[in-house]
């Protein structure tokens, strides 16, 4: 198996829940918890985390892609488009394990509702959900379905342009979290995201991807994409540096959110006119 296959299986299984085939010794590959290990064809066959990055807009665009036809599916049989974009973005929990989600949750509950790094930290560990992060996990579940809805909407888009609207939101919001890596730190000396540091050289191969994602709902438009990424990913990894030290596998969901969040807002606001 190629070196670039094993470094997309190792990245698919960390962002998704959905099994894989078996491997060449018998094993099933799947989602779950394997956010918190490495992915091996054998067990002399490491893939590092960090290799893996490029592949994290490739599968965020394929999951924003198969939110966009399954929409499509569902109103196609007569499903309400809002009830559709429902279903849509509950499917997306399942696939994804409502990874980003759940580390949005605990960075909301964490940064704001401790008074010093430890005790920020402690909180964002802790399998408890407080009131901020019910808050923050209630406001993007409906920020994404009323962005979904917008863009379903968006008369000046077509139906290739709905689908490669969701699919570059998705996109840039994993690239948002390869460039907090790469401008900040680990905050823990343990914990899935300390053993991935990201030289900014790395973020090369996501951009170009979420670019050409991108590029076919819009230049404009994607070019904003593109500097709100880079721009919010600055302030979260500022932020969680100025809180907590630095980033963790919490900061890295919350980050995704965000950026997918205002990605679908741009596409929303410009439309399908912008070149």
């Amino acid at each position: 198996m190629s070196k670039r296959t094993e470094e997309f299986r190792s990245a698919w299984m960390l962002l998704t829940r959905i099994p894989l085939a078996r491997d060449r010794y018998g094993r099933e590959e799947a989602g779950g918890n394997a956010a918190q290990k490495t992915v091996t064809a054998s067990p002399a066959e490491r893939v590092p985390l960090a290799k893996t990055v490029w592949a994290w807009p490739v599968i965020g665009g394929l999951i924003g892609a198969f939110s966009a036809l399954l929409i499509l599916v569902l109103v196609l049989a007569g499903v309400d488009l809002s009830l559709a974009v429902l279903w849509v973005v509950a499917a997306q929990f399942l696939i994804t394990g409502a990874l980003h989600e759940d580390g949005l949750m605990d960075a909301a509950d964490g940064l704001f509702g401790g008074r010093n790094p430890e005790r920020r930290l402690a909180i964002m560990r802790d399998s408890r959900v407080g009131s901020f992060g019910v808050l923050a996990g209630v406001l993007a579940s409906l920020g994404k379905w009323s962005a979904y809805l917008a863009i379903c909407r968006t008369a000046s888009f077509d139906m290739v342009q709905t689908v490669l609207a969701l699919a570059a939101a998705a996109a840039f919001g994993r690239l948002g979290m390869v460039q907090v890596l790469s401008l900040s730190r680990p905050a823990r000396s343990n914990g899935m995201a300390s053993g991935i540091i990201v030289a900014k050289d790395k973020c090369v191969p996501p951009i170009l991807i979420s670019l050409v994602i991108g590029l076919g709902v819009g230049v404009i438009p994607t070019a904003m994409a593109l500097l709100a990424s880079g721009l919010l990913a600055m302030g979260v990894a500022r932020y969680a540096q100025q809180k907590i030290g630095g980033y963790t596998g919490d900061i890295l969901g919350a980050t995704a959110i965000i950026i997918e969040l205002a990605t679908l807002t741009i596409y929303s606001a410009t439309g399908g006119d912008c070149l």
